[in-house]
């Protein structure tokens, strides 16, 4: 039980380095000095000095944390495979091979390492200049985009390299990237600036969040189509093409999905379009299953996953942006349901794919994911639910609200949850504005609507 403990402390320890209020490795040796042999805290400082590029310090501590050699191994051979994401093309060939030396079972490494070396022998030119300048720095910025990839960055020194790399590999060309840096202190803004010439950089004084970021990147966009691209996401060649490919076949369609796979794990989905649980909680299809052929059909789906989503421009004139209030989470679901009541469908397209470095269930641990999430869900059913639909799940929605009581206090986070509930509330009359709003001007019935909602 203890070590059960251990390492959910360590989960929700790493959910915070990565959620919206990361502390910087001095604030956590400061409290290590003070706590010499907290695990929680050595696992944390050495995420964040592998982040700063510090790896001796890093693997010092994972040494002292480590249970056995090989679980030091591990833990060694992981860390090499996450510098590996954001490293340059030769740097990063030799993190890989250095990683499946530590580890030769590692899948992820093994897949990356193979891409590597294709990439290599199709794109090395021996006329190269001498520099050795990457695909990504000649890019050039089209002057009438059909698309724009809007990539929010905030703290992504680890991984929007390869996010930004893998970009200017893409097959389509007429496309621009705007980069809307949410106040980044660990030098990716001023990187990016450096390396990639030919992105478009937005820069904000500090976080302002998800929802925030998508909505300046969109407001400085003129092109037809809108694509939003989380930062550690690595995309396909094609894949820009078939999402604009089948956005032009479905002119009925307000958006477009692509086929998300975690990046560790190459043939298991992470999202192959939003879902919507009665009970006002999005999820994506075929979450954590095994890729056997299951979704190889393009088809419509209730939403896309904001992370790797394609719009068209006329459905923001027409619904209206992110809502800001949300922060982060959940603002895509609010969205999704205000395009289907608007009419619009969503259509999943499969041969547009992308690998996604997040984890399923780490930000589950983390206070600060709980309650945006648990916030937000409530403004999604105040805003979109009519009143018939509100009775009609009523029993979904408030059982539900008791399972999440008895789960989150029994993990310790009750008042985080209360937290959550409060101040939703606080905010009841600005969402019933909102809402009224959203409700005059739809264009479905509930039926049609209802056809996309799970009830459990």
């Amino acid at each position: 039980k203890d070590r059960e403990w251990l390492h959910t402390k360590i989960a929700r320890a790493l959910a915070e380095l990565d959620s919206e209020i990361r502390p910087e490795h001095e604030t956590l040796g400061f409290y290590l000095e003070k706590n010499p042999e907290n695990g929680i805290l050595k696992y944390a400082k050495a995420s964040a000095l592998e982040s700063t590029g510090d790896t001796s310090g890093a693997y010092t501590l994972f040494e002292e944390i480590a249970d056995s050699p090989e679980q030091y191994l591990h833990i060694k051979a992981n860390a090499c495979f996450r510098m590996a994401r954001s490293a340059p093309l030769g740097k990063r060939q030799e993190l890989l091979k250095k990683c499946i030396n530590l580890n030769p079972s590692h899948q992820g490494a093994q897949a990356m390492l193979s891409e590597v070396k294709e990439s290599s022998n199709l794109t090395r030119n021996p006329a190269m200049d001498t520099n050795e300048k990457s695909a990504a720095s000649q890019l050039t910025r089209p002057e009438n985009p059909a698309v724009s990839v809007i990539v929010p960055n905030w703290n992504g020194m680890r991984f929007v390299g390869m996010c930004l790399d893998s970009l200017a590999k893409l097959h389509f060309k007429n496309f621009e990237v705007i980069v809307v840096d949410n106040g980044s202190m660990d030098g990716s803004r001023e990187m990016i600036e450096e390396k990639y010439p030919w992105v478009r950089l937005l820069k904000n004084p500090h976080n302002m969040g998800f929802a925030i970021a998508c909505n300046q990147g969109i407001k400085a966009s003129n092109a037809e189509y809108l694509v939003l691209l989380n930062n550690d996401i690595e995309v396909t060649p094609d894949w820009l093409t078939e999402l604009y490919e089948g956005m032009e076949r479905h002119p009925e369609c307000g958006m477009g999905t692509t086929k998300m796979m975690f990046l560790d794990n190459r043939d298991v989905f992470y999202n192959t379009g939003d879902l919507f649980h009665s009970w006002s909680s999005g999820g994506g299809r075929g979450q954590g299953e095994k890729d056997n052929g299951q979704y190889d059909e393009e088809d419509y789906v209730f939403g896309a996953c904001a992370g790797a989503g394609i719009y068209r421009k006329e459905l923001f004139d027409q619904i209206g942006l992110f809502d800001e209030d949300f922060f982060i989470f959940a603002e895509d679901v609010d969205l999704n349901m205000r395009s289907q009541l608007k009419g619009y469908k969503a259509v999943y397209l499969p041969k547009s794919k992308v690998y996604h470095i997040g984890t399923a269930t780490v930000g589950l641990y983390s206070d600060r994911y709980v309650y945006l999430c648990k916030r937000n869900d409530i403004w999604v059913f105040i805003k979109n639910y009519s009143l018939k639909m509100y009775f009609k799940y009523l029993y979904s929605i408030w059982k539900h609200q008791f399972t999440d009581i008895k789960y989150f206090t029994y993990r310790g986070q009750g008042q985080v949850l209360l937290k959550s509930k409060w101040d939703a509330l606080k905010l009841l009359p600005k969402m019933l504005f909102r809402r009224f709003k959203i409700q005059r001007a739809r264009t479905m019935s509930d039926l049609e609507i209802e056809k996309h909602i799970i009830t459990d």
